[in-house]
């Protein structure tokens, strides 16, 4: 049976909540499709993260990734385009971490392209009225440093599987209930299911 991987992250910094951990926590009850969903909460700390991507798409050869993360400062959700090489922020990881211009992988692409149908799920969210947004990149943070490992896993291992990664708002007054990010990611997750079936997986390096 083909199935996507889906994952968050719990809360980092003075988020008491991650909204993108929530959710996951959700979509089991919420998932109608045949597809398989094999969810999993990881730890906002670079180098452990990126080992547990890993893993899951070692173990489950998925035929989809499907990253969430928490956009603190954005009212609506963020579709993001690509993964830069570079981890960049003030933030401190759960690790007490804090990591200034260092490339992720040194002999690595600048950055990989999203693999998931962007403008469908784009189109798809429009029609249920959720505001959303295709945006040019997923930061600097961990949610990126995850995006970057889970995109070069998977071309390590023949580029068959999609990747990407959606950012969820975390502005207080963005006025989405965690009810309704559960039926938008349920939708996007549905395009990307219905894409799954249709073509083969676009090379996903840059």
């Amino acid at each position: 049976m083909s199935g996507i991987v889906v994952t968050g992250f719990d809360a980092f910094a003075t988020l008491d909540e991650n909204i993108s951990e929530s959710v996951v926590r959700a979509l089991p009850s919420a998932w109608r499709r045949p597809e398989r969903l094999w969810i999993d909460v990881l730890p906002t700390i670079y180098s452990v993260a990126e080992q547990r991507i890993c893993d899951l798409i070692a173990a489950h050869e998925p035929e989809a990734v499907v990253l969430l993360g928490v956009a603190r400062s954005q009212g609506e959700i963020h579709l993001e385009r690509a993964a830069l090489n570079i981890d960049d922020s003030e933030t401190a990881d759960n690790d007490a971490q804090v990591r200034r211009g260092r490339l992720i992988e040194p002999q690595g692409p600048v950055g990989y392209w999203s693999t998931l149908p962007l403008e469908a799920m784009l189109a798809r969210l429009a029609a249920l009225g959720v505001p959303a947004v295709i945006s040019n990149h997923a930061g600097s943070f961990v949610c990126n440093h995850v995006f970057f490992a889970a995109s070069a896993e998977i071309e390590c291992r023949g580029g068959r599987a999609r990747c990407g990664f959606i950012h969820l708002p975390g502005r207080a007054d963005a006025q989405l209930g965690g009810d309704v990010l559960v039926a938008a990611v349920v939708s996007c997750l549905e395009v990307v299911a219905d894409a799954m079936t249709r073509r083969p997986n676009p090379s996903v390096r840059n």
